[in-house]
């Protein structure tokens, strides 16, 4: 592709251009809209840099680059791992609650309609 030229002072879009350009570039644009897109918060950053220092501590400082890289990501991929099981023993909890309430007894299941129906009610006692 030749090269683009841009007039001083004319405002380039240059995640509009790799926008426009995807369906040549498919790879190379959604690389572009990782790297040149701006985060919305700060905070993946600041856990990211918070984990380096967790990582590289002075004991630690000399570790190859590659080697926290490889440390960080296997940290993360570990409590991602932890937060999908999480996700689906709650699955499951709910699960074995509906049918536990599915399987109650008829006796059960009209003291609970009773009971709804009193509830908010105030007594003439009172």
């Amino acid at each position: 592709m030749p090269t683009l030229e841009v007039a001083d002072g004319f405002e380039f879009n240059l995640l509009g251009w790799w926008r426009s350009h995807e369906e040549v570039y498919p790879v190379l644009s959604l690389i572009a809209r990782d790297l040149l897109s701006i985060p919305a918060s700060t905070v993946a950053s600041e856990a990211a840099f918070s984990a380096g220092g967790r990582v590289v501590s002075e004991k630690r400082a000399s570790l190859n680059p590659d080697t926290i890289q490889a440390l960080i990501c296997l940290k993360d991929w570990k409590l991602a791992e932890a937060r999908q099981q999480d996700k689906e023993q709650d699955e499951l909890r709910a699960e074995e609650e509906q049918n536990a309430k599915l399987a109650r007894p008829e006796w059960m299941i009209a003291l609970e309609r009773a009971n709804s129906n009193t509830e908010g009610v105030e007594s003439i006692g009172d």
